[in-house]
């Protein structure tokens, strides 16, 4: 369908940031949607330096009816622009797609919609990801994202450190709708959008993972705008704790009790460890003093981190054993 009702069944959030290479395919690849619903897409454009803006505004002539644009005069970071396009969400249900990243297949979302119409009792529905490079190439080692390959995601396979699949795979019920009280919190919550969006929806029921893979994910992590090459390189065990700890207290405001993080926090003082073994020195010894949250401090934690960073470092040693016998000239 091609023109929006007052109310859509579907809203597509799109959060873009100097997007201006990719921009296009992401947009196509929701246009071409197939559909026997409205659905209204939603682009918060965080006032890009580049072309971005130009080519949103293109094709707001192109579907003036279905697309609507969030144009922000100053940069607010991935955050802020993700709350701007959720809090204008008019959908029963929330797609997403950043702007790097785009969809494969016409039927996506009238499978994820049809899967949860027909079972109100899931929050939400998935799918396998391609993880591509800048140029569209299947990656090897992250071609298949994600932990889970099919059946149902719960809140107990989140809190062991796994998350259903990457944000382009997912369609859920609109909570910001449904929970404006338990919203607040989210958007108060700094952790990362894809994690606690996953742990809201697991708090109040499962995932279910579909079979298909029908998206893209764009891994660019040697320049540009994503959260990957923002990261890369950087010692992650404090950004995991402000993660966890923020995760803890949002699902304590929706629960009213705590939940058991300990992955996460075991976690975090994998990566520390791990990054002190391999770059021995001040910053890494100074991060490692940093982690002070007295919730990290159980022993039942630290006892575990010796293991998780022998398996750590024994997959990194497979990982990079894999890329070098599939070298040329190293094969008989």
């Amino acid at each position: 369908m091609n023109q929006l009702t007052a109310a859509p069944l579907v809203s597509v959030c799109v959060i873009t940031y100097c997007h201006e290479a990719y921009i296009r395919q992401a947009l196509d690849s929701i246009f071409m949607q197939e559909t026997d619903f409205d659905y209204e897409v939603i682009v918060g454009e965080d006032a890009s330096p580049d072309g971005t803006r130009a080519i949103l505004l293109e094709y707001k002539e192109k579907y003036p009816e279905k697309l609507r644009l969030i144009l922000h005069d100053r940069n607010l970071g991935m955050n802020g622009n993700a709350e701007s396009v959720l809090r204008a969400c008019r959908g029963k249900y929330i797609a997403n797609c950043e702007g790097d990243d785009y969809w494969t297949s016409k039927g996506k979302l009238q499978i994820q919609v049809d899967f949860l119409e027909a079972h109100p009792e899931y929050t939400g529905a998935c799918h396998d990801i391609a993880a591509v490079d800048r140029d569209g190439k299947l990656l090897g080692e992250w071609a298949n994202w994600g932990t889970r390959r099919s059946g149902i995601y719960t809140l107990e396979d989140f809190l062991r450190d796994s998350l259903p699949s990457q944000t382009a795979s997912l369609v859920h019920r609109n909570f910001f709708a449904l929970y404006p009280e338990e919203a607040e919190a989210y958007f108060r919550c700094g952790a990362n959008g894809d994690v606690k969006t996953a742990l809201w929806l697991t708090l109040k029921g499962d995932i279910r993972w579909l079979e298909g893979r029908m998206s893209a994910y764009r891994r660019v992590t040697d320049s540009g705008a994503s959260w990957s090459a923002a990261m890369e390189g950087k010692n992650m065990a404090p950004h995991y704790m402000s993660m966890v700890t923020a995760l803890d207290d949002f699902a304590y405001q929706v629960l009213g009790r705590r939940a058991d993080f300990s992955a996460g926090y075991v976690k975090m003082w994998t990566l520390a460890v791990s990054r002190l073994i391999r770059r021995p020195g001040r910053e890494s010894l100074e991060v490692l003093k940093s982690l002070k949250d007295p919730r990290c401090f159980k022993a039942a934690y630290l006892a575990r981190v010796p293991w998780e960073v022998l398996k750590r470092g024994v997959r990194k040693l497979w990982i990079e054993a894999r890329k070098l016998a599939k070298r040329p000239g190293l094969r008989n």
